[in-house]
């Protein structure tokens, strides 16, 4: 998973920084949020609550509950802030402790499923998720 995390961030350091373009993608509005963290292992469910779009680039709030194998909760809310790397991904980060987690994300309607990883803390910590919009 680390490899294709790695590939990802590289196709989308691709597209032009500077490029705040119109795009086709809709990111605004509450999303559903299911996630798995690998190690420790972690479920995460929660929501997205994206309310700004300015182009490419958007932002917003999060709210999850994350969920260890003995069963006790931690409940966690803090920022997003983004970016739509093209017609069919997004780029974004979680900030809620010391090290952002970096979300890449393939989009498909009003779904979004991709892989996380939280950099900066050794070992890294990584996951998958998928996300749905509410209508």
């Amino acid at each position: 998973m680390r490899y294709a995390f790695l590939t990802f961030v590289a196709l989308t350091a691709c597209d032009s920084p500077v490029d705040n373009g119109v795009t086709g993608v809709d990111m605004r509005g509450v999303w559903s949020y299911s996630g798995i963290q690998e190690s420790p292992a972690l479920t995460v469910v929660g929501t997205l609550n994206i309310e700004r779009q300015n182009g490419r680039d958007f932002s917003g709030t999060v709210a999850f509950s994350e969920t260890d194998v003995q069963g006790t909760q931690t409940n966690r809310t803090g920022q997003l802030s983004g970016r739509v790397v093209g017609a069919e991904a997004v780029d974004f980060d979680i900030f809620f402790d010391e090290a952002p987690r970096r979300h890449v994300a393939a989009i498909s309607g009003d779904s979004m499923y991709g892989i996380w990883a939280r950099t900066g803390v050794i070992p890294p910590v990584t996951g998958t998720y998928s996300s749905k919009k509410h209508p």
